[in-house]
């Protein structure tokens, strides 16, 4: 088996201070990228350009908040500067906090928010430009089974999260045609945020044997990989499991007589069911499966066809 290599690569990689982030930045670096390891906390990002410089590859730390677009693009310029170029981003950054709904205040949910999403977007449309020349990227957003199956006392985590789905979708058809390639990457891990605040020790016990750190890096480097040609998809990575996560439009209820609540209400296990489903890879998909649905031809202008392809699959 072949080893997938970065050499000559250049990677960014936020919150890689700890946990998963430690692990994106030493796989990389181990595998000869170039690598900046951001941190909030200079000890740990220098730790682990320590690490990496070591083991005798090339890091550098960059201790900035990325959640504002000052901070973003100091890191972009500084993997352009020492390194001449960034081709890899793997955004790790975030934070965790418990609270119930009615104690979320506007201060707590704006910050969960900047250091999520804001971070990647910044992040992202810093390094747009230099990527879009290259006509080359990979970008890993780290999503959360938390915004796609719920949680309870979070709902300014699970919102944030939820948030990077349409970023990676979004970007992804803008980037495909230009050899950017986005894809999420659900992560889990027995990390100290996880520890620091999930105090049941059975739980805990089981995450160290079932779902180490260093398991979700492998998944990121393969998402990182140049010769990984997927785009604008979502993935779990859990322990030593990588899955395919998708989002499903039922075949649902469509009738050609009656339609109103009364009907709705007769029909709603049909609305409900998954036995017929599809998958879009657009919203220009979407609107041709509505189209066929409601048997009301529509033929898209050239305008319209541009927003996606045009290839559900069932």
């Amino acid at each position: 088996m072949s080893e997938l290599r970065f050499d000559g690569q250049t990677a960014v990689v936020t919150g890689a201070g700890r946990g998963i982030g430690r692990e994106h930045a030493l796989l990389l670096g181990r595998r000869g990228a170039n690598v900046v390891v951001n941190n909030r906390s200079h000890d740990a990002a220098v730790s682990v350009v320590k690490e990496i410089t070591q083991e005798g590859g090339n890091a550098i730390a960059h201790c900035e908040s990325i959640a504002t677009p000052a901070g973003a693009r100091s890191l972009v310029d500084i993997a352009i500067e020492r390194f001449g170029g960034i081709d890899i981003i793997v955004s790790n950054a975030g934070i965790l906090e418990f609270l119930p709904f009615t104690e979320i205040d506007a201060q707590k949910r704006d910050d969960m928010f900047a250091v999520h999403m804001l971070a990647a977007w910044n992040i992202a449309q810093c390094a747009w430009p230099h990527m879009l020349a290259q006509k080359h990227g990979r970008i890993v957003l780290t999503l959360s089974s938390a915004a796609l199956w719920g949680m309870p006392n979070g709902a300014h985590y699970c919102g944030a999260k939820a948030a990077l789905i349409g970023l990676v979708k979004g970007l992804a058809l803008e980037g495909g045609p230009h050899g950017i390639h986005v894809n999420g990457l659900a992560v889990g891990g027995a990390t100290r945020m996880i520890e620091e605040r999930i105090q049941d020790p059975s739980y805990l016990a089981w995450a160290r044997r079932a779902i180490p750190p260093s398991a979700a890096a492998q998944p990121m480097g393969w998402l990182s990989h140049k010769d990984c040609r997927v785009n604008g998809e979502m993935f779990g990575a859990c322990g030593r499991w990588m899955s395919r996560i998708v989002l499903v439009n039922t075949h649902g209820f469509a009738p050609a007589g009656e339609y109103s609540p009364e009907s709705i209400r007769d029909n709603f296990d049909s609305v409900m069911s998954t036995d017929r489903y599809e998958i879009y890879s657009s919203v220009a998909d979407h609107a041709a499966a509505i189209s066929k649905r409601l048997r009301v031809p529509f033929e898209p202008s050239a305008s319209l066809e541009q927003l996606g392809s045009s290839n559900p699959q069932s």
